[in-house]
């Protein structure tokens, strides 16, 4: 989110600027906070991210300690002491858009879901979402299938810093498009829960509209 004293470059939201009210609480480049979820560092030795989008969105800035609180019920006393990214400078849609926080849930070793699991906070590497016409869910630690109308079924993704995963066909009124050619497949896709509208080929694309 974005903070003061720190953000140079950051619009207006939906929520005032996070206040960082100690600033020894920075991560620091040699610290094992800085190793739980990033290497790059600036030249204040402070341990950095930045974050860019294909459409041309960027954020950039400095990890900081914080309490951090989990779960639907819990006492202001409980929580724990993780790094957790407080934004320095935005651009483009980062600078305009209402919200004004990321949650980092990318398919890789450097998440906030695995940074919990390796902690020992949680005991299973696992997180979900459930996206439902009366609202859903994110659920740490399990899945919740309170709206669910169907068992679940699962889908292999391909092994990437992204939640990739291959495409045989496209059914719509039950008409199939066929997405395989020579028997190769010719078509894949990103899962992005944070994406607003849905990128496709303009040949596919076509064959969708016709």
């Amino acid at each position: 989110a974005p903070c003061q004293p720190f953000c140079q470059n950051c619009g207006k939201h939906l929520n005032s600027y996070y206040t960082v009210n100690n600033t020894d609480s920075v991560v620091s480049c040699d610290s094992s906070q800085c190793s739980m979820v990033q290497s790059s560092c600036n030249k204040e030795k402070q341990c950095t991210f930045s974050i860019s989008y294909s459409e041309g969105s960027s954020l950039s800035g400095i990890f900081i300690n914080e309490t951090i609180r989990i779960g639907d019920d819990f006492k202001a006393s409980e929580g724990y002491y993780l790094p957790i990214g407080c934004t320095v400078r935005e651009n483009n849609l980062f600078f305009t858009q209402l919200a004004d926080g990321i949650m980092g849930l990318s398919n890789s070793d450097k998440n906030f879901v695995t940074m919990l699991y390796n902690e020992k906070i949680i005991k299973r590497n696992l997180f979900s979402l459930c996206l439902s016409q009366k609202g859903g869910y994110f659920s740490i630690e399990d899945i919740n299938t309170k709206y669910h109308s169907e068992p679940i079924k699962y889908i292999t993704i391909n092994k990437s810093g992204f939640y990739n995963i291959n495409i045989n066909s496209i059914t719509i009124n039950a008409l199939k498009i066929p997405l395989l050619k020579d028997g190769k497949q010719t078509y894949g896709a990103i899962v992005d829960s944070g994406t607003t509208v849905t990128y496709i080929p303009s040949d596919l694309a076509n064959k969708i509209i016709n």
